[in-house]
């Protein structure tokens, strides 16, 4: 069965036909990429774990302790990547706390602040001047948001989730989460693609979705880079439970169903979006069977950093990980925050950042460019 039009009811039909669904997958992961695997070496920045939204699986902004990171923890981090090799930080907030905390209004106000993204500019800047390539993912933004960064960034991000409205019903993982109305984001995907910044998106796996809201969620996403381009990859994340949160005890997504969404989004993406998955919440085998389907990138390892969106997952070791891979015949290549095809789009301030750190691994041939 040959895919030519990219219905909800004849790819649902090849979930199905999961020979000819493995099989397709398979041969085009081989034909966009051969036995290349990309990752990228980073730094995790959390520089504001509040968020008003109270995703039930989420426990990046419960129980925190300390709500904000200040310049000089950044820098600490930041200059310590650098010194590892890294190229890319990676620099996260919840989605506007101040306007759900007085504590985090009073201490932008205190700091001449209007919002969470304005303060997040000065650690943007900082990753710049530290050498490295900033990656920034702040949630829903406006349009006025998302030019803030426009030319100080080497990409963006946000995940869609999942197209489902009905999660946002009471009892379910997005009650009481405002911002993850997907039309929000999907407007705020839309507009960072028309302003020509390089994106990375994706589906959360298991949260309570179903397979047609799967194959929506992958059609909008093809979509949308086909009518603005600048989608550089899609994430496919399963949901992992963590302890003290109102999903602690739900049940991941099989692994089974996983790998057939692996097959599936690398059917419905184009060629030159990169079909992600987090090497951390895999196993050996997992892994193994991922790459063969159709994942070409690992996303961003820390040697520096926690994962903290699962922080019950070790990222692996960079060079056993790259040892793994060889070992299943794949050539490992580090990459930057930012896709080759995309770099002349960039301000020259990120530009400089960039042609630094890629001389300094041009003679090593490191980086598969």
């Amino acid at each position: 069965m040959i895919i030519t039009q990219y219905s909800l009811t004849s790819l649902q039909a090849m979930l199905d036909d999961e020979t000819t669904l493995f099989e397709r997958s398979r041969k085009l992961r081989q034909e966009y990429y051969g036995n290349q695997v990309t990752f990228s070496k980073n730094v995790f920045l959390p520089v504001v774990k509040l968020c008003r939204d109270s995703c039930a699986y989420c426990g990046f902004s419960r129980n925190v302790k300390k709500p904000w990171m200040n310049v000089s923890e950044a820098k600490t981090i930041l200059e310590k990547g650098r010194r590892l090799g890294c190229s890319e930080a990676l620099i996260v907030t919840g989605d506007h706390p101040e306007t759900k905390y007085r504590l985090m209004r009073e201490f932008l106000h205190e700091h001449h602040f209007h919002s969470t993204p304005e303060y997040t500019l000065e650690f943007v800047n900082l990753a710049l001047e530290q050498g490295l390539l900033p990656h920034v993912n702040l949630g829903v933004l406006s349009h006025e948001e998302i030019k803030l960064f426009q030319y100080n960034v080497a990409s963006m991000g946000l995940m869609l989730e999942t197209t489902n409205k009905e999660l946002l019903e009471k009892g379910k993982a997005h009650h009481n989460s405002p911002d993850k109305n997907p039309e929000k984001r999907i407007e705020t995907i839309k507009t960072a693609l028309s302003l020509k910044i390089p994106f990375t998106s994706g589906l959360l796996l298991g949260i309570g979705e179903t397979w047609s809201d799967r194959i929506q969620s992958l059609l909008v996403l093809r979509s949308l880079h086909k009518t603005y381009g600048f989608l550089q990859e899609v994430i496919l994340q399963p949901f992992q439970p963590i302890p003290h949160t109102p999903m602690e005890h739900a049940k991941p997504i099989a692994f089974h169903d996983l790998l057939k969404t692996i097959a599936i989004a690398r059917i419905i993406l184009p060629k030159d979006v990169s079909l992600q998955v987090p090497p951390n919440l895999l196993d050996e085998t997992e892994l193994s069977l991922s790459l063969i389907y159709g994942v070409n990138d690992l996303g961003g390892v820390s040697p520096v950093t926690i994962d903290y969106v699962n922080p019950n997952h070790a990222w692996p070791n960079l060079t056993k990980l790259v040892n793994k891979l060889k070992k299943l015949e794949y050539h490992p290549y580090l990459r930057l925050p930012v896709y080759p095809q995309y770099i002349n789009n960039l301000a020259d301030t990120v530009k400089t950042v960039l042609l630094e750190y890629f001389s300094n691994y041009l003679e090593t041939g490191v980086i598969a460019w």
